[in-house]
Order: structure tokens, then C-alpha cells, then sequence
């Protein structure tokens, strides 16, 4: 693996990490920041959303209304396109647990996957699709 290789890498885990801490943070303008501003973020429970405002608008009425949400990382891998060095993919399994304002305790297992359409840096367009295979919730 060449030295620009590892570097991509790292920097592609930086910006799912990024996104994550703004998540957690419950911070839309953080979250749709990891997004170029022709990004799209998508999953097929939640609808697709393109451009910074729209992700916006989505991350603000997402985040909004929880006294904790936090979104943990577990394992992840990125895939570097060794056709075209400015492509890459990633898959992440995500666990977010929360409480919303009105006391509902919520734990959502995830697999999300992330791909860029050119490496961070270089003009990135960042795409990111979640589908959700477990989740349970408790009422207050």
C-alpha cells in the first residue's frame, strides 16, 4: 500500500468519524458539512436528500427533539478504487442509541455504507445510504 493510499484512507475514516461526532453532538450544520454541496444522503426509510440545504433541513428536523442521541462506529472498511484514484467506498456498522424529549429510550443497529465520488481533498462528493436491520425502543 503506497503512502498516497494510506493517506486516503485515513482521510475517507476522518470523515465518517466527523460525521459521527456531529451526529452525536446533534449539530446539522456539522453533519451536512462532511457532504460536498452536490452530496446525497440517503436511506430508504428516510427518503433521499441532495445539496447542502436540503440535508440541512433533513439533519435539523432529524436531530431535533432528543436529550442524547449518540452514534457509535464499530468495525469499518474502505475499499480504495485502484482503477481510478479518486474513487473509493466504505461500509460501517453503526449503533445509535438515544432518548427523545418525550422520555422514549431508542437503539438503532445499522449497517451504512459510503462512497466518494472523488477522494476527500480533491473535491469530494460523498454519498452515504443507511439500512437499518435492527431497532427497539422503550417507552419511558
Amino acid at each position: 500500500m503506497s503512502t498516497r493510499s494510506i493517506a486516503d484512507e485515513l482521510e475517507i475514516r476522518s470523515l465518517v468519524h466527523r460525521y459521527a461526532d456531529a451526529a452525536s453532538r446533534r449539530d446539522p450544520l456539522g453533519v451536512a458539512s462532511t457532504f460536498t454541496n452536490h452530496g446525497e444522503w440517503h436511506a430508504p426509510e428516510l427518503g433521499r436528500h441532495k445539496g447542502h440545504d436540503a440535508m440541512v433541513t433533513f439533519f435539523s428536523a432529524m436531530l431535533g427533539g432528543w436529550n442524547v442521541f449518540l452514534q457509535g462506529l464499530q468495525s469499518g472498511v474502505v475499499v480504495l478504487d485502484a482503477a481510478d484514484a479518486d474513487h473509493a467506498a466504505g461500509r460501517w456498522f453503526v449503533q445509535e442509541v438515544g432518548q427523545r424529549s418525550e422520555g422514549t429510550n431508542l437503539t438503532i443497529a445499522a449497517f451504512t455504507t459510503t462512497s466518494t465520488g472523488a477522494k476527500p481533498g480533491r473535491g469530494s462528493s460523498t454519498a452515504a445510504g443507511t439500512t437499518r436491520c435492527c431497532e427497539a425502543s422503550t417507552a419511558p
